[in-house]
């Protein structure tokens, strides 16, 4: 069993078995980490403090163009953010916005560059929303089953940590 992030990387690391595509987010109070598989092969990578936006997209990519769009869009409701005492479904439905944005960036006709996708056959089939609180030490996850355009996030599921 792994306790720790550590652990958790160590782990990873060294495990070779071969799986569809994923992303998982590992944490800890002080750490956080994302990985994802190509292969046989899982890359683990260090987060920094703050907001981070993850596709589901085959090649993964940290920084690809449609979640630095994101980020921007995540940015200007960055002041409505959760903060001490503050009211978290609001936030959750200020980001619910930028995750349902159908938007495309400039130049693009493509409709799959959007945040929120629907095509024939793919598209967006979910959406999650984790928030940590240091001074709860607790974890809260949010999910919405369905693109988040068209559905709602349930209820939060806690993970207190110590």
């Amino acid at each position: 069993m792994q306790n720790s992030v550590a652990d958790a990387t160590d782990f990873l690391r060294d495990h070779r078995i071969r799986y569809n595509p994923f992303t998982v987010l590992f944490a800890e109070p002080d750490a956080a980490y994302v990985a994802h598989n190509e292969g046989r092969v899982i890359f683990s990578q260090k987060l920094d403090a703050g907001l981070h936006v993850f596709s589901s997209a085959a090649d993964f990519e940290l920084h690809s163009s449609k979640a630095r769009r994101a980020e921007a869009l995540f940015a200007g409701i960055k002041d409505r953010m959760p903060q001490l005492g503050c009211d978290l479904p609001r936030a959750i439905g200020a980001l619910q916005a930028v995750l349902a944005d159908h938007s495309l960036p400039a130049g693009s006709t493509n409709p799959g560059d959007a945040i929120c996708v629907h095509r024939e056959t793919s598209g967006t089939v979910s959406s999650s929303i984790l928030f940590f609180s240091p001074l709860r030490s607790r974890f809260e996850s949010y999910y919405c089953e369905g693109a988040p355009c068209r559905n709602v996030f349930g209820d939060p599921l806690g993970l207190d940590v110590s």
